[in-house]
């Protein structure tokens, strides 16, 4: 019987047991951004100091459980978002004249299991006049 539980012992400690964390522990998905030219990466809202016209925002989904995805992406001014993205998406505006302000939204389906993760970020650019930040021209 000693034998017995030794060897069930050795067998337990030896053996690759797989454990997945509880959804609660997991890393929740994070939707980023960033502008170009002169931005840096924001998981809550995008900008730029950089005096230019015409931008590009790209946004990335990352932390996503494994699976294959579909993606739904929106924006409140969608003019400029690019179509039949990913995991990655591009938002192409001008800010000529006026501040440029947009929430875009991607909606991310789990194929297998039907989970879906709905994230956000905001997009938020000062005026450019003469090739200098302002509010207005």
């Amino acid at each position: 019987m000693k034998v017995f539980a030794f060897a069930m012992c050795v067998a337990l400690a030896t053996s690759s047991v797989g454990y997945t964390l509880p959804a609660a522990a997991q890393t929740a998905p994070t939707l980023t951004c960033t502008i170009t030219p002169g931005g840096l990466p924001s998981t809550t809202t995008c900008t730029t100091n950089y005096a230019w016209n015409n931008y590009n925002a790209q946004f990335v989904i990352s932390g996503l459980p494994a699976g294959s995805y579909t993606y739904a992406w929106s924006a409140n001014k969608p003019a400029g978002l690019e179509s039949g993205c990913d995991d990655v998406c591009n938002l192409s505006y001008n800010a000529d004249g006026m501040d440029y302000r947009n929430v875009v939204t991607v909606t991310a389906t789990n194929l297998s299991n039907g989970m879906h993760y709905t994230l956000s970020n905001h997009v938020s650019t000062l005026g450019v006049c003469y090739n200098v930040n302002i509010h207005f021209c």
